[in-house]
């Protein structure tokens, strides 16, 4: 083996590592989030909702109703509207700088980026109220995400807050 060689496989293997290049198996994986996808099961679901300063009449409506997600993946482009009784929608190029957006008169900061397990984490800071979602997608199967997310007080007022969800691939996007 020529050591020429052995220095390009070493840079080759560094830059994927640094996230520089993505193998296509891993690309094609990552490519799989994209669809629409319905809420099938979650955990603290109502704790969750608390941690985020959603009323208590708010949260029985929230926790009655269907949630669905929408994931668009275009290369680094990603577009995440989650529907409940509310959309709210999430915008940013992976691995790109923070983007603004608002929701129901509330500023929010929303950055996105993979992990090494090929988890796509949005980290979507609520600048108005003080607190910060860290939501990890990871692709179970390829009809099933599993959606980890945990509230961080940013003021220190509450305690943190982790919630889990299962969403499973639908043919069609949810129209409510």
């Amino acid at each position: 083996v020529n050591e020429d060689d052995e220095e390009d496989e070493e840079d080759e293997v560094a830059s994927v590592v640094a996230g520089e290049t993505l193998e296509p198996r891993r690309r094609r994986r990552q490519g799989q989030f994209s669809g629409y996808w319905k809420m099938a099961s979650c955990d603290n679901y109502a704790g969750y909702l608390e941690a985020i300063r959603i009323g208590a009449v708010t949260r029985r409506l929230v926790l009655r109703a269907p949630a669905y997600q929408t994931i668009s993946l275009r290369g680094a482009e990603l577009e995440i509207t989650l529907k409940t009784i509310v959309a709210v929608k999430t915008v940013c190029a992976v691995g790109g700088p923070a983007t603004k957006s608002q929701v129901r008169n509330q500023e929010f900061e929303d950055r996105a980026f993979w992990d090494d397990n090929d988890t796509l984490v949005v980290v979507k800071k609520n600048l108005t109220r003080g607190y910060e979602l860290t939501v990890k997608r990871t692709l179970t199967t390829d009809d099933s995400i599993t959606v980890n997310t945990r509230v961080k007080d940013l003021k220190g007022n509450r305690p943190d807050a982790d919630f889990r969800q299962i969403f499973n691939r639908v043919t069609t996007p949810a129209t409510k």
